[in-house]
């Protein structure tokens, strides 16, 4: 599991210019330890 301090939109290239709605639109991996914005093309974990 990822603990941070930092702003999400920060961690992963792809995000930092993500609109509200897009960074909402969010799914777990089917792995169930990452997460992924589809539309944004990034993810973040396995």
């Amino acid at each position: 599991m990822l603990f941070t301090t930092e702003p999400l939109a920060e961690l992963r290239q792809g995000l930092a210019g993500a609109s509200p709605d897009d960074l909402a639109d969010i799914e777990v991996t089917s792995s169930g330890t990452g997460l992924q914005w589809e539309k944004l093309n990034a993810d973040l974990g396995g």
